[in-house]
């Protein structure tokens, strides 16, 4: 069975300016109004582009989600959580992205 990895990215605060509102959507809602975190919730992650990375990442806008790029420097750290079948804590291989990323809501 094959494993998928999903990443959670914590943004820098610069990700609040209103020049990249367009990605607002995108920015986990709970993190954002709770703690202050800039956090957003992604699978497909590439990092093999010297100026962006790219991934397909949860729109809490309540439409699918969407592939996006980002700049490096907008970037604080990236946590990688892989899913397992029957583990605690770790989403369900079996289900789809959608299901997945609504569920984390």
């Amino acid at each position: 069975m094959d494993n998928k990895s999903y990443h959670i990215i914590y943004l820098n605060p610069a990700i609040e300016d209103e020049r990249f509102s367009h990605l607002h959507r995108f920015l986990h809602p709970g993190n954002r109004n709770k703690t202050g975190w800039k956090s957003l919730l992604c699978s497909n992650l590439d990092t093999s582009h010297h100026t962006f990375l790219s991934c397909v990442a949860k729109n809490y806008s309540g439409s699918t989600p969407k592939r996006i790029l980002l700049r490096y420097d907008l970037v604080d750290s990236i946590l990688e959580v892989a899913s397992h079948k029957r583990q605690l804590g770790f989403v369900d291989p079996e289900e789809s992205l959608e299901e997945q990323l609504d569920r984390s809501e």
